[in-house]
């Protein structure tokens, strides 16, 4: 009975999905007609062209106006973003990034004093020592004790990028020995 029930409701609204689908269809191809032979019966009737060219002169002098004053706003922005783009690599010390983005950034800018200042700091990152060879110094290597579920053991760590080596030393007085071989070799 209630499989009936729901079968009628369905039918039903879908009956009436297809009515009001179809008249708005309808009314919409009409009303689509009505206005294309409106537009036919305003384009044949005598209009005031002076009117119009004057009207048509002072809006293409304000949109000129605005236009000019978008491209300018829309440079500044871009000079805008490439500079603080180009500032924050050099912060993070990003040679290429920075370099590239100081590339974009005189594309937009002239001012020779910000973009010789800005070359300076980006040559220094490029002269400077690189940041493996900063983190792989003799102090920074370290015996680690790690504590496994059923055993103990050490590790030779380096203490600024967390990496282990793979040898797993079960005294303290081995892994001592094997750190300072591993010292010696990267000095």
């Amino acid at each position: 009975m209630k499989k009936k029930i729901v079968l009628i409701v369905a039918i039903v609204l879908g009956i009436a999905l297809c009515f009001f689908g179809f008249k708005k269809f309808y009314l919409d191809k009409k009303n689509k007609a009505k206005v294309a032979e409106n537009v036919d019966e305003t384009s044949q009737s005598s209009i005031d062209t002076t009117a119009i060219e004057t009207v048509a002169a002072s809006d293409t002098l304000q949109i000129d106006d605005t236009s000019s004053n978008s491209e300018n706003k829309d440079q500044q922005e871009e000079l805008d973003k490439w500079l603080k783009k180009t500032k924050y690599y050099i912060k993070k010390k990003n040679y290429s990034k920075a370099k590239s983005c100081y590339k974009q950034l005189k594309v937009f800018t002239k001012d020779k004093k910000m973009l010789e200042g800005l070359k300076s700091q980006i040559d220094m990152i490029k002269n400077g020592k690189s940041s493996s060879k900063k983190e792989n110094t003799t102090q920074n290597w370290i015996i680690e004790k790690v504590a496994a579920q059923d055993t103990t053991y050490y590790v030779i760590k380096n203490s600024t990028t967390g990496l282990k080596l793979s040898n797993r030393y079960y005294s303290k007085e081995v892994a001592e020995k094997e750190l300072e071989n591993f010292k010696s070799i990267i000095k």
